[in-house]
């Protein structure tokens, strides 16, 4: 596993994480993974996964987010068109989004379904019924995730309704993306050098 745990990871999309050392969440992937332009959407991420993710780093406060660093390898290199792998990832999803509707009503009893998680839900439960292809299914799914989370949040209220809803996300992430291979020599190269940049920047 890549110990980046000192990298400051930061709300919104960051280009110049090749220059400061810090980044959102798939910022920090995108560097990692050697490409040429940093942006959220790096390639080497499977699109099950790069929404809720861009989603959970912004959700959380800056004390927080350091709780996404470990799943940083662990999304590298999950990009797949296995339609195997992509189902089930799909069904991971499908309970986040389940779990999240359940947490907004929770949150917010009889609250309209328009618009809200339980839409998402539904939608989400569409795709997978009638999708014999995983693979075209899989970006609507990520994004249907992203929106309910969402929803939850606006209707959240307090302290614990939040943790509630961080502890969910954190969870999914685990469940969702495969333990980290050992990582490789160029990989810990740049690694290293995103931490040398975020400690100089720091200093």
């Amino acid at each position: 596993m890549l110990n980046i745990e000192p990298i400051k990871l930061l709300s919104g999309s960051h280009g110049d994480t090749a220059q400061t050392g810090s980044g959102c969440f798939m910022n920090v992937i995108a560097y990692l993974n050697g490409e040429p332009q940093i942006t959220d959407e790096s390639p080497c991420v499977c699109r099950s996964i790069r929404k809720p993710a861009i989603w959970i780093n912004d959700f959380l406060n800056d004390s927080e987010r350091h709780l996404l660093l470990p799943f940083v390898q662990r999304a590298m290199g999950t990009a797949t068109d296995d339609e195997v792998v992509l189902r089930q990832r799909s069904e991971v999803v499908l309970e986040y989004i389940r779990d999240l509707t359940a947490l907004a009503d929770r949150f917010k009893p009889n609250r309209s379904a328009a618009g809200s998680a339980a839409l998402s839900l539904h939608l989400a439960e569409m795709a997978m019924s009638y999708s014999n292809a995983p693979s075209k299914s899989v970006a609507l799914m990520g994004q249907l995730a992203a929106n309910a989370a969402d929803y939850a949040a606006r209707v959240s209220n307090g302290a614990a309704d939040r943790k509630a809803l961080v502890d969910r996300s954190l969870a999914f992430m685990d469940s969702v993306c495969p333990a980290a291979d050992t990582p490789s020599r160029l990989l810990i190269e740049r690694a290293n050098r995103l931490l040398e940049l975020a400690t100089t920047r720091v200093e």
